[in-house]
């Protein structure tokens, strides 16, 4: 297998007294400075390339160098005397900006980081020292520098995380103060005890602070022993988590004290040193032993995710020179060596195929960033190798939590005049950014809508219910254009999103021409072949060949594929029943996309039994895309169900002209007539008329009829007359042949 974890090396050096390194962690920057030289070097840790250098930084070698969230300042620092000051990188001739040295002459200065302000015209810093934290602010523009906060401590060292909103004072060895800085103040947070060996001095080295899942921890390294604990400094409701990595196998005791801790306990044999990284929220431990190991910290049950081969630093390098600085940066000190620390998760993604459940890869891959893809790779993968219904619901729920919680989080924020209310897909996808969230309109066409166009061989793009009603119009023997010229007498305008799931081009208001040839639609590799496909035979698991009854094979022309009859449910329809089932246990109303492409596929794999039995008890909501698509199957498929579900969904929604149609096509005209009438429609009574007056049959069944509706007209007519106010008038137009005093 290829290599998970990668070493890019960033930069060398020939490690002396005047030479060093810094690591600018907030901007992922390798800083080189040659004191001899006056040479400072800033360079892009993730790319390599040098972004800055100059041979006018006449500075002895620093403690610290960091550069401003601008990147157009250096922060620096040095002892002896102690000098904190700011150059400009864009004007090197200009006079560092430096604070006054007189206030820490009595101190011992300990730490010096930027800390994020949240605005793009000035930054603060952070000075601490043995006796007191100072936050000052620079201004970027105008260079003035001017004191925020004084506080006065105790300690003998510190630590920050990235943001420097977050630091920890060693007041004495084992007691760790943390504080978070916020809106300019500084405010104490819970102590945190250590439990150490007695005698044992603490090292600078084993703490540091890390930033996973937007909780930042305060984490102990015990080399000895082989532990990370971690507490929490933004939730005081996590539970401690206690990593040990004791080669032995035993579990130590509680280095955090004060709470009493959840302990989490993974085995991993350590040699010489431990330094920690992180990458995309995903903890790596690199030890001495040649051999790291990736944590992730929010799964529910074993944390460690994958043991992968470490090359570099070689085993035999010195502990003691070796430091990982958060996130992704490790430094060989002594050798001189900085390398940039990434994973392949081509090749994770393949260890965790063979190591986790779907459920689990996928949960793992959602908590990453920009890795939709390998969410829906697995989702692909297991609908295409059929996976039992039990293991997709699984699968499924672990796809559609992340989903929930962000539509609940937007409903939140749109205030509770529209709560509850369909939020757009551009406005979810805004959202979520860059998150591996997997939205319905995602799951929908990269999943299902995929699967389908695969099995059937249609060409990506095409609408299915077009695909669908053209294909039961070759097998019935119905002209397609019938149902093209009827459209234009039932449809009305209306927006529709252009997605090709819901938009029909056979139902289009548009200019665009539907497509009367079946064999359009399907792919030039099924065209070419001389094996027609069979698509009635489903490849369900939990089905035989036996259950599937005699298909309907045209081996006159191979070219056209066969209607779908089976006994059983198609998989893809089970799968779809199966994410809906989900949508609505996570308390979700499907969208109309998802439901339109349930009604789509209903229709292709001849399950209308079921579509009938969904629509009936409001799993399929009405629509006005629903209804016109029951509209148009009622024509060729002459079904009675269907026909009494179309007429009482346009009736709901108020699409009397579907509803008059039917009327019409059930020879009920005086029943037409009175909708028009009750319902003070604009229609044209001629159409009416002119399908009575050509019915000849049923007019001799009824041979009143004819004179009833013609004296239903001249009363209505009569009546609008005397009442113009309480009824509409009748839309008489061409009526001159029947009526001809009116």
């Amino acid at each position: 297998m290829a290599e998970i974890l990668h070493f890019e090396d960033i930069y060398t050096w020939q490690s002396d007294n005047d030479r060093t390194v810094f690591v600018d962690s907030r901007n992922s920057f390798l800083i080189y400075q040659n004191a001899s030289d006056k040479a400072v070097r800033i360079i892009d840790a993730k790319n390599g390339n040098c972004i800055f250098s100059t041979n006018r930084f006449g500075k002895p070698v620093c403690e610290s160098i960091l550069v401003s969230s601008d990147r157009n300042f250096i922060l620096y620092w040095y002892n002896d005397p102690v000098t904190i000051g700011i150059y400009n990188i864009l004007n090197t001739d200009s006079v560092d900006i430096l604070l006054d040295s007189s206030q820490y002459e009595d101190s011992i200065v300990l730490k010096v980081f930027w800390s994020d302000s949240h605005n793009s015209t000035n930054s603060n810093f952070v000075v601490i020292s043995n006796n007191r934290v100072d936050i000052y602010n620079f201004s970027f523009e105008s260079s003035v520098l001017r004191t925020i906060t004084k506080k006065s401590v105790s300690c003998v060292d510190a630590w920050n995380d990235l943001s420097g909103n977050y630091f920890i004072l060693l007041h004495h060895n084992k007691s760790l103060y943390p504080y978070n800085i916020k809106n300019n103040e500084i405010s104490q947070l819970a102590e945190i005890g250590l439990s150490l060996p007695y005698g044992h001095q603490l090292q600078h080295y084993e703490i540091c602070v890390v930033t996973l899942y937007d909780d930042t921890y305060c984490i102990y390294k015990d080399v000895t022993k082989g532990t990370l604990s971690l507490r929490s400094l933004t939730n005081n409701k996590l539970h401690d988590k206690v990593l040990e990595v004791n080669s032995q196998g035993r579990f130590s005791s509680d280095t955090f004290t004060q709470i009493s801790p959840t302990v989490f306990s993974l085995l991993i044999p350590c040699i010489g040193w431990l330094e920690i990284c992180v990458i995309d929220n995903l903890m790596l431990v690199l030890t001495g032993s040649a051999t790291c190991y990736i944590f992730d910290i929010a799964i529910k049950s074993d944390f460690l995710i994958a043991k992968v081969p470490q090359k570099k630093p070689p085993i035999s390098t010195i502990s003691s020179d070796i430091e990982s600085f958060i996130p992704s940066i490790l430094v060989d000190f002594y050798g001189g060596f900085a390398h940039y620390i990434t994973l392949d998760f081509n090749t994770l993604s393949l260890y965790l195929s063979r190591c986790f459940t779907e459920s689990m890869a996928a949960e793992f891959f959602q908590r990453r960033i920009n890795c939709s893809d390998r969410v829906m790779e697995i989702v692909n993968s297991s609908i295409e190798n059929r996976l039992q219904m039990s293991e997709l619901l699984s699968l499924f729920s672990t796809v559609l939590d992340p989903y929930a919680q962000t539509l609940r989080t937007l409903n939140k924020m749109k205030g509770t005049m529209f709560k509850g209310s369909a939020i757009p897909f551009n406005l979810i996808d805004k959202f979520i950014g860059n998150k591996s969230i997997i939205t319905e309109h995602n799951f929908t066409a990269s999943a299902l809508y995929a699967f389908v166009i695969k099995e059937w061989k249609i060409k990506y793009g095409f609408n299915l219910f077009d695909f669908s009603i053209t294909l039961i119009c070759y097998h019935k023997n119905y002209d397609l254009s019938e149902l093209l010229e009827l459209k234009h007498a039932i449809l009305s305008p209306q927006s529709c999103v252009d997605h090709y799931i819901l938009k029909s081009q056979i139902l289009s208001h548009s200019e665009e021409t539907a497509i009367p040839d079946i064999q359009a639609y399907l792919l030039p590799d099924y065209l070419g072949s001389t094996v027609p496909l069979h698509s009635g035979s489903d490849m369900n698991v939990d089905g035989t060949l036996g259950d599937l009854e005699p298909m309907n094979v045209d081996f006159h022309n191979r070219r056209v594929p066969d209607m779908y009859y089976s006994r059983i449910t198609p998989y893809i329809v089970t799968v779809t029943l199966c994410y809906l089932k989900n949508l609505v246990l996570h308390s979700l109303n499907p969208s109309n996309l998802v439901l339109m492409f349930f009604f789509d596929i209903c229709v292709l794999y001849n399950q209308l039994t079921l579509l009938v039995e969904m629509i009936r008890s409001r799993v399929i909501r009405d629509s006005n895309l629903i209804c016109y698509r029951l509209f148009l199957l009622i024509q060729p498929l002459d079904d009675d169900s269907l026909k009494q579900l179309t007429f009482d969904m346009s009736k709901r929604l108020k699409l009397y002209t579907i509803t008059i149609h039917i009327l019409l096509m059930d020879k009920k005209y005086y029943k037409a007539l009175m909708l028009i009438k009750r319902e003070k429609l604009d229609y044209p009574i001629s159409k009416i008329l002119h399908h009575a007056a050509d019915d000849v049959v049923e007019q001799q069944r009824r041979p009143y009829l004819w004179q009833l509706i013609l004296s239903f007209i001249l009363v209505w007519t009569q009546e609008y007359h005397q009442e113009p106010s309480r009824f509409c008038q009748p839309n008489l137009k061409n009526c001159e042949m029947w009526l001809p005093n009116l």
